[in-house]
């Protein structure tokens, strides 16, 4: 799809290779990458960044 970034992996604790979004873990996600994590996933799903992420930001 054009527009967005290719798939990470990145290697946990325990040695396994995992999804990363934008090089991180969802454990190491701050409010900021949350929040745009959100909005990737809208905007996929809905083509447009939902009323309920909005009103987060």
């Amino acid at each position: 799809m054009p527009g967005r970034a290719p798939r990470r992996y990145k290697m946990d604790e325990n040695g396994t290779v995992r999804s990363a979004f934008h090089g991180k873990l969802p454990e190491e996600f701050t409010e900021r990458d949350m929040l745009a994590f959100a909005a990737d996933t809208d905007l996929l799903l809905f083509q447009k960044v939902s009323e309920e992420t909005l009103e987060r930001v």
